[in-house]
């Protein structure tokens, strides 16, 4: 795996397909990616307050619909790309199988002898070094369950979630491990999300293929074999190889040595057409790619009308429309509120469609940091003779308090029996 040799001929003109630099791009844009989504608040998980946070919205957990849309959208989208390039996501966006590969490259160049065995100081160094990668790894994974800011702070203070200490320190010993210890191993026997992958590929799936047809054309270098780091013969792969990650190394290799030479690669991504029976995967790519249309349409639709706050009202079921002596009748009612934006909010509330003297606020005017939510009761206490017998219709509202022109927040209908 850890193999130094390599065999490219100076001769002709080399060729000019390369893979690795798009790849590595790919790779590091993921891997920046994962550090970056929580530290700008881009997307991360408010274990306070048991909402996700996308795009500086919240998204609680009464969103019932939109993290099922949310999930369709993420299932669809994972079977289709299986579907159409197999394991490119391991080959091409994976960071545990990124940071595996540069691991591998500082080992072959800094702590193998040319005889194959370990310098033991520089190996030390190497896992040393990798500790400190599955440390920064396992901190930023912190920043996932909680507002930048306020994860920050318990770091700075060591004042840490128990749980997500335990959480993000076990994501820690197993980033270690697959990046220290197993490496692609993991990859090509053991990861789910991969064996998943290479389970719904077929004849139509985006892979490397070798071209059997010109076999007599390969003039056995061995640079594919060598450039494998999962330990592939790729010119074995005529059926899928569950392990081959559709990184591209193999191909590239080929191209650089029989190109020089007038000779076309005989490795390279393609597909193939099932001409004997019906293709189902093609069908399959039609009905998920369809269906991640349509779910994510509605999922941009219904995030992006999110309201900043979300507001409920709710009848109090054991005290509903109770008739005093006095001649006044009286009913209680719940409201939920929550902040679903990531600024502080300070907010009231009003009525419409009742007189406003009829409804007591049990809370008027709240503060509420993000993500944050509050329940609070409100009580309606009217004269009977001054209400039309039958269901009173009426709107809560909810307002910032700073705004001027008073614009609703949210509306939330409720309802009033009047006996005759």
């Amino acid at each position: 795996m850890l193999s130094n040799k390599a065999f490219i001929p100076n001769i002709g003109v080399p060729s000019k397909y390369n893979v690795t630099k798009r790849r590595r791009f790919t790779q590091s844009f993921f891997l920046i990616l994962y550090f970056i989504f929580p530290l700008f608040g881009i997307f991360y998980f408010d274990s306070s307050s048991s909402s996700f946070v996308l795009l500086g919205k919240t998204i609680g957990i009464n969103n019932s619909v939109l993290f099922v849309l949310g999930f369709i959208v993420l299932l669809t989208s994972v079977i289709t790309a299986a579907i159409t390039t197999g394991r490119s996501f391991c080959g091409w966006v994976c960071p545990q199988n990124f940071l595996s590969e540069v691991i591998n490259k500082i080992i072959k160049a800094f702590a193998l002898k040319s005889n194959g065995e370990k310098k033991i100081i520089p190996y030390a160094v190497i896992t040393a070094a990798t500790l400190l990668i599955s440390i920064s790894v396992a901190i930023n994974f912190m920043f996932y369950f909680g507002a930048p800011a306020n994860v920050f702070n318990s770091l700075i203070h060591g004042q840490l979630n128990g749980n997500i200490t335990i959480f993000a320190s076990i994501f820690g010993i197993l980033v270690f491990s697959g990046i220290g210890i197993f490496r692609h191993d993991f990859c090509k026997y053991a990861c789910p999300y991969g064996i998943m992958q290479a389970a719904v590929a077929d004849k139509t799936t985006l892979r490397v293929r070798f071209a059997k047809e010109r076999s007599s054309d390969c003039i056995d270098c061995d640079a594919c074999t060598d450039i494998c780091y999962v330990d592939i013969e790729p010119r074995k792969l005529i059926q899928a190889d569950p392990g081959c990650m559709n990184c591209g190394l193999c191909v590239e290799a080929c191209h650089q040595v029989l190109e020089p030479l007038g000779v076309q690669s005989m490795l390279d991504f393609t597909s193939e057409k099932d001409v004997k029976k019906e293709n189902i995967n093609s069908k399959a790519v039609l009905i998920t790619t369809s269906t991640l249309f349509a779910f994510l349409t509605v999922f941009i639709y219904m995030f992006f009308n999110i309201p900043s706050i979300d507001l409920t009202v709710t009848r109090d079921d054991s005290y509903v429309s109770v008739l005093k002596p006095d001649g006044y009748l009286s009913s209680n009612y719940f409201v939920q509120v929550m902040n679903q934006t990531t600024k502080e909010k300070n907010i009231s509330f009003k009525v419409e469609g009742i007189p406003e003297n009829f409804i007591t606020f049990d809370k008027s005017n709240l503060i509420l940091s993000n993500g944050q939510r509050d329940r609070f009761k409100f009580k309606l206490n009217a004269k009977k003779s001054l209400l039309t017998p039958g269901i009173i219709q009426f709107n809560v509202l909810t307002y910032d308090t700073n705004d001027i022109n008073k614009k609703p927040l949210n509306i939330a209908k409720a309802s009033l029996y009047v006996p005759n």
